[in-house]
């Protein structure tokens, strides 16, 4: 935050000292889907579902882990 003061940014971002609340992929996609986002199924709140005949294209990069890095 001092850098981005010092940087003449207006507001100062504070993200370096950022708390993230999931610890992992699984606790993000069961908010989303608490949320109400089905993710590939029928999700509980209403809107558009679309079904595609297969994903769009393969990650660029495997995942290996469930993990953050």
């Amino acid at each position: 935050m001092l850098g981005q003061f010092l940087a003449g940014a207006s507001p100062p971002n504070n993200l370096g000292f950022e708390v993230f609340e999931f610890a992992s992929v699984d606790a993000i996609t069961a908010a989303l889907m608490g949320a109400g986002f089905g993710l590939g199924q029928q999700g509980t709140a209403a809107g558009q579902f679309y079904e595609f005949p297969q994903p769009p294209m393969e990650p660029p990069i495997p995942i290996s882990s469930n993990e953050p890095q």
